[in-house]
């Protein structure tokens, strides 16, 4: 994936979702939440791999999953005033469950003999627009308008901490009364999926403006949709996880069985949604005892080891060449965790030569940088990253390289009990050139031809290249010519004044992405920034004395 962004789109479906990675912006397809009209599939790259399930086929229950609770759980101390009516405001967004959360909650008041007073704000949501659910609970009956007012809300369900931070539903919070019980997951908008300049606003940024308005000391934050996909393999429950919470923490002025008996009473998911329930009020009691259940052997290993890792399951030999160009890394620390992955990539993409030479790029930028502005590294981790996406473009040889070092495949495997068939989407583009306008769905059969075109990778650049003659690979080649005369001028120039710009000029490559014209497109936009921030590069330097 190259994170260009086409697939969002072409399906204009915020099941496809950005993920930034130690290599840039990634995407992924949020399996739980995706609707399957496969519209994705029309984007233009060749990263897409569907899983078609055989009969009898059923996901496996992960070790270390979320089971019933073995104890009891003790019950909170409530921090409403029964006497008063209680205000509960739902914010979410659609497709989440927001009205099935409050339709809940209704059932378990009604259980419960008390009253209550319920309206869905939908207006024209759908899946992804915001959604509002006000919810008033009482001992007595209830006489005044459903919408909760300016100031009133007793309790804030944030099922979606964007959404919450709405001007129109911050007027409803009162910085003494509204406590607020936060899913602080990332939930990408619609311009994210379709821009991929597009960034979701600092987290602790939208918390602060949150607590503006509210009881900050009260403010519970859990990222509900992580740790229901965690304890339960997928995030359905993370709404009913979070009313979990907001109950142990003494919020809703309902009794727990009452909550069961309604999502009962509701007959959909009931089991999944009861431990959700339950896991809330664990992980309110015990966050920590939650974490390590989850987090349990989970631990990544050092990007050194990764690398060596990787290097010995698909070319030993490679693996003590590595430790030999390791011994020479400049830099140290930070810098190292980034170049033993990519050397490792760049070692299985070619070989030792080029390698050897994307670390003589980083070695003279961090020469550069310790002489001009010493203590600063953030150029030379620049040029670590980006020369190296450059350097490894994705051609014919490096797809096929990808496709069959990618533990993607294993990994399904072992998410399955029963049959199940992969199958690779592409679209060569030699074919696309002769005329084939859609992708291609190849099966297992096809990773031969995967292997046949890894094992040809040593052509890559020859005249013996078929696939070198593209107008695009050609271009692939210029741009690190391109990215070599950039380096020189700017380490050339660098100095602390001038220091961030040079970082920017560094790191510019991060916006080429894509395949076929999406890159090329990419390509053309990156130069222009790329020649606008050049000038402001030389417009500071100081004007040469003549003679």
């Amino acid at each position: 994936c190259e994170g260009c962004g086409d697939c969002g789109v072409k399906s204009n479906c915020l099941s496809v979702t950005p993920v930034e990675t130690d290599y840039g912006r990634k995407t992924q397809i949020h399996q739980s939440s995706c609707n399957m009209d496969y519209s994705c599939l029309k984007g233009d790259c060749p990263s897409f791999l569907t899983v078609e399930l055989g009969e009898g086929a059923v996901p496996r229950k992960k070790a270390g999953s979320a089971g019933e609770l073995s104890e009891a759980l003790p019950e909170p101390s409530l921090q409403a005033d029964a006497a008063e009516p209680y205000k509960v405001l739902m914010v979410g967004i659609g497709g989440t469950g927001v009205v099935t959360v409050d339709a809940l909650l209704v059932t378990a008041a009604a259980i419960e003999g008390k009253f209550a007073l319920h309206l869905d704000q939908t207006g024209l949501a759908q899946k992804g627009g915001a959604v509002l659910s006000n919810l008033i609970l009482s001992e007595q009956r209830i006489d005044r308008p459903a919408k909760i007012s300016v100031g009133e809300t007793n309790l804030l369900l944030a099922f979606d901490l964007l959404a919450a931070v709405s001007r129109d539903n911050l007027e409803r919070f009162h910085p003494q009364r509204t406590v607020a019980v936060v899913n602080t997951h990332r939930t990408s908008t619609a311009a994210m999926v379709t821009n991929v300049h597009a960034q979701f606003p600092q987290e602790q940024k939208l918390l602060e403006r949150l607590n503006t308005y509210t009881n900050r000391e009260g403010t519970v934050g859990v990222d509900a949709e992580a740790l229901t996909e965690g304890l339960f393999g997928n995030n359905q429950s993370n709404n009913i996880f979070l009313v979990g919470v907001a109950y142990q923490a003494g919020l809703l002025p309902l009794r727990a069985e009452s909550i069961e008996e309604a999502i009962r009473a509701n007959e959909v998911a009931v089991e999944q949604n009861i431990r959700a329930f339950r896991w809330g009020r664990k992980y309110r009691l015990d966050a920590d005892a939650v974490l390590r259940l989850l987090h349990e052997d989970a631990a990544p290993p050092a990007p050194r080891e990764a690398a060596l890792d990787k290097l010995r399951r698909f070319a030993p030999a490679r693996a003590r060449e590595l430790e030999r160009l390791a011994a020479d890394f400049p830099g140290g620390g930070k810098l190292d965790d980034l170049l033993y992955p990519r050397v490792a990539d760049l070692l299985l993409y070619q070989g030792s030569r080029l390698a050897r030479g994307y670390l003589a790029r980083v070695r003279k930028a961090v020469a550069a940088e310790h002489e001009r502005t010493p203590g600063r590294t953030a150029l030379a981790e620049a040029v670590a990253r980006w020369a190296f996406k450059l350097m490894a473009y994705k051609d014919e040889y490096e797809v096929a390289r990808l496709w069959l070092h990618d533990p993607i495949r294993q990994h399904v495997r072992a998410s399955y009990d029963g049959p199940l068939t992969l199958y690779y989407h592409l679209h060569p583009p030699l074919l696309r050139a002769l005329g084939l306008k859609h992708k291609l769905r190849l099966g297992p059969w096809f990773t031969p031809a995967f292997k046949a075109l890894y094992a040809l990778r040593g052509l890559r650049g020859t005249p013996l290249d078929p696939f070198g003659y593209a107008a695009i690979r050609r271009e692939e080649r210029r741009l690190i010519q391109w990215y070599d005369g950039l380096l020189d001028e700017v380490l050339g120039a660098l100095s602390h004044d001038n220091h961030a710009l040079a970082v920017s000029i560094a790191g510019a490559p991060e916006g080429i992405r894509g395949y076929e014209s999406i890159k090329q497109r990419t390509i053309a936009e990156t130069e222009a920034q790329v020649a606008t921030l050049l000038d402001a590069l030389r417009s500071r330097q100081p004007e040469r004395m003549a003679g």
